[in-house]
């Protein structure tokens, strides 16, 4: 008996799975129809049905080639949550393999029809006005079984389950210079009339044309993200507000409630971290936060602006407040105008010059506290005192060694160094001056203008005037010591010196044992030792042929000397056993090493060529003799040679003048000889002329 009839989606499709076992028979000539009641809301939406299975009583549901690899197997289907189950996964099949259905559209009667259906399985499923309803897909077999088991419906309405979609808001928080701000925490509200009138005890009632009313919470701890945004979607219509219960860090707090209104539905989409509108209607609030501000005045005793000072601002435990790149996050110069710092968070802190400007001394720190009320005007005021010009003057000298005192040399490397007030070392009075160490194991700073009398405390710092006790470099704990003690105080006239030694536990990168070599010129005539005032040149080299030098050129100026020395730093190293070989030579000014062909005026010869060296063995001289002939007087000339390129070794190179006949001498005799010439020459044509 063919029956019309109604069913909601859950509550008896799943009959349809008694179909499957030969319950009933079908009549393949019969024709059935589907009626989908939508809510009003629905109109225009459309809405595909899919034929997934023919039916017949021999052989059951039989897919049809579209849905031959969907991966449902219906005689499973046994309930109505496993049919819900396998229609959603339809769903994501017809859209994923772009499957064609009969498609139709919710006509103004919110309903939706198809026809002239034939036995089997089909899918309703949404295809389109997603903005104003979202309909559940339903399998639905044509026909299906009544209740009772005693006839079949071919005819079939249903009302398939649905969502509205709810509006959707987006809401940027941002400083006053459009910066956006994450981590603000906000509740979310929504004006909301009790039926009877009564608010609850814990909300605030208020009354307007509709009644009496109350902002209900509905989430209470909402927070901006990176972007600064905080995105809501399904929201119920109605009237709702964001009110911020915690500003971001260094902001102060916005307290004025933001309100939106929900009247249509809106969706949003995430677009590289970003929220957007996607569709429908989407509300839109801006809340802008102040940053917290600082007044920072800098001035003498007389209350004048001071210009010039390089301030930095600590947290309450005294350290620089840093970026993420190391540097200090507050840093500036000082003007004749006070300096606003913005964005500091509530809290105490400290104020520190790093550098006085010319004429005054480094001023102590000076402590604050910073509000984030509205109300409040954050200022501090720091004084530099004048500096009397005085006589005082400490030389700082830095050396770099290892756990057994052996010296280290670095390629490059920036250290600090300080006085303070106590022996704690915690109350800075100088400026931070630099050490910088470049390609040895030592350096110095010098600070002047120091108080005689006064008692100063020497300390290794960070580059912010904080003092250490110990260091990392690369990872490699150093630690500071000071040979000599880090007091001293100056008497008049005197010129004070501290030692501060890096003791490196471990050898960082960039970091080798450094050795001395001495390279030692010796002047002779003859067998006599001769002051010159020549100038000599010298050169370090990594290989027997010369071709790579080691550092600069040396240069040799004796000055009137017999002998002079000068020791250059060399590198030994990172392995305190391993040896280095090193090779010298003399050469001209521009650094090409004297070869047994140079033309020179002396003789040189070298103690030795080449010093084996390592940390155990890190001292060695390397002697240059240069010998005039004593028959020969020395040219007056800065630089005795004439330039050669380099040609390999450095040996000794014997004298190599050419002839030695006086030049000069025998340029007047022949300069004589030809006057000789001319006079005879004019006597005897004066002669034959007289003849004539």
């Amino acid at each position: 008996m063919r029956r019309s009839g109604w069913k909601d989606v859950a509550g008896g499709i799943w009959m349809a799975s008694l179909l499957a076992l030969g319950g009933i028979s079908v009549q393949a000539q019969n024709e059935g129809s589907v009626v989908l009641q939508m809510p009003q809301e629905a109109v225009g939406a459309e809405v595909s049905l899919y034929t997934v299975a023919d039916y017949t009583d021999s052989e059951g549901y039989v897919f049809q080639d579209t849905f031959a690899e969907c991966g449902i197997v219906i005689t499973d289907l046994r309930d109505s949550s496993q049919m819900q189950g396998a229609a959603e996964r339809l769903a994501t099949y017809v859209a994923e393999q772009n499957v064609e259905g009969q498609k139709g559209q919710v006509s103004e009667r919110a309903e939706v029809r198809f026809e002239k259906l034939t036995p089997g399985l089909y899918l309703s499923a949404q295809t389109d006005g997603f903005q104003s309803v979202v309909l559940q897909p339903a399998l639905i077999p044509v026909p299906y079984l009544t209740e009772d088991g005693g006839g079949s419906v071919y005819d079939i309405v249903i009302s398939p389950k649905y969502s509205l979609p709810g509006g959707a808001v987006i809401a940027t928080k941002t400083d006053e210079s459009g910066t956006v701000l994450g981590q603000a925490h906000f509740v979310l509200q929504k004006k909301t009339y009790p039926a009877d009138g009564n608010v609850p005890d814990d909300a605030a009632a208020e009354s307007d044309e509709d009644g009496v009313f109350y902002w209900k919470d509905f989430d209470a701890d909402l927070v901006s993200n990176e972007s600064g945004q905080i995105v809501l979607s399904d929201l119920s219509m109605g009237l709702y507000r964001l009110v911020e219960t915690q500003a971001p860090s260094g902001c102060i707090l916005n307290t004025t409630p933001h309100e939106f209104l929900i009247e249509e539905p809106g969706t949003v989409v995430e677009i590289e971290g970003i929220y957007q509108e996607e569709s429908g209607a989407v509300a839109a609030v801006q809340i802008v936060n102040q940053r917290t501000t600082l007044r920072v005045h800098k001035v003498d005793r007389e209350g004048q602006p001071v210009a010039g000072a390089r301030l930095v601002v600590k947290d309450a435990n005294g350290q620089i407040i840093l970026d993420e790149n190391g540097n200090a996050k507050y840093s500036f110069v000082t003007t004749d105008q006070p300096y606003e710092l913005k964005g500091l968070a509530a809290g105490e802190y400290y104020i520190s010059e790093l550098e006085a400007p010319d004429g005054y001394a480094v001023a102590q720190d000076v402590k604050l506290t910073l509000s984030d009320a509205a109300d409040t005007v954050n200022e501090v005021t720091m004084v530099d005192e004048r500096q009397e010009e005085t006589s005082g003057r400490l030389i700082v000298t830095k050396e770099l060694c290892d756990l057994n005192g052996d010296r280290l040399m670095v390629e490059d490397a920036l250290f600090y160094v300080a006085l303070f007030a106590d022996a704690e070392r915690q109350n800075r009075i100088s400026d931070v001056e630099p050490l910088h160490c470049q390609q040895g194991s030592s350096t110095s700073a010098i600070f002047e203008n120091l108080e005689i009398g006064r008692t100063y405390y020497v300390g290794e710092t960070d580059a912010f005037g904080n003092f250490m006790e110990s260091g990392l470099y690369e990872d490699c704990l150093f630690v500071p010591e000071y040979p000599d003690g880090h007091e001293i105080s100056l008497t008049q006239g005197q010129e004070g010196s501290i030692g501060l030694r890096n003791v490196f536990h471990e050898i960082p990168q960039g970091y080798y044992y450094e050795g001395e070599l001495t390279i030692t010129k010796k002047v002779l005539k003859g067998s006599t030792p001769y002051g010159t005032d020549q100038v000599f040149y010298a050169a370090v080299y990594t290989d027997k042929n010369y071709t790579e030098q080691y550092g600069d050129l040396i240069t040799l100026n004796m000055d009137g000397a017999e002998t002079l020395s000068v020791t250059v730093p060399v590198s030994l190293g990172a392995d305190p056993d391993a040896e280095i070989v090193y090779y010298v030579a003399e050469t001209d000014r521009n650094g090409n090493v004297y070869d047994g062909a140079s033309r020179l005026e002396f003789a040189v010869s070298l103690d030795k060529t080449s010093v084996r060296m390592s940390a155990a063995n890190a001292s060695e001289e390397v002697t240059i003799i240069n010998t005039y002939p004593e028959e020969v007087k020395e040219r007056e000339s800065e630089n005795p040679v004439v330039d050669q390129k380099n040609n390999g070794s450095a040996g000794s190179s014997t004298v190599r003048t050419g002839d030695d006949t006086p030049v000069l001498e025998f340029l007047c005799v022949l300069g004589g000889a030809l006057v000789m010439l001319l006079l005879l020459v004019m006597w005897k044509m004066g002669r034959k002329a007289k003849e004539q």
